[in-house]
């Protein structure tokens, strides 16, 4: 298993989410990145789902300016590349069933 991502909450209950730096042998982490901040309003619906097939693009709920949130994909690289695959109108998301073997 490679460590991609880890959060912690701050004093203010904002949520922090860390991008691991590897070694260049790829065999321990030397160093933890900044990757997104979550305000405490939007923390308890705002985190990272799953990534897909290709490990190269992570899945969303995020609430960030939506009382319902949306479910969006990005590139880990570019997490602000986002494509939106579905906003809801009615009701918030609670969960999604990921593909076992195919990550869709």
């Amino acid at each position: 298993m490679t460590i991609r991502l880890a959060f912690n909450e701050t004093d203010n209950a904002e949520t922090v989410y860390y991008k691991a730096i590897w070694s260049d042998k790829q065999d321990k982490i030397i160093a933890w990145e900044v990757y997104r901040n979550v305000s405490h309003e939007d923390s308890i619906h705002t985190y990272p789902r799953s990534f897909d097939k290709s490990n190269k693009n992570v899945y969303w709920l995020d609430a960030t300016k939506n009382d319902l949130g949306v479910l969006y994909i990005a590139p880990f690289d570019s997490p602000l590349n986002r494509t939106v695959l579905y906003t809801p109108q009615k009701s918030e998301i609670s969960d999604i069933f990921d593909h076992p073997t195919e990550y869709t």
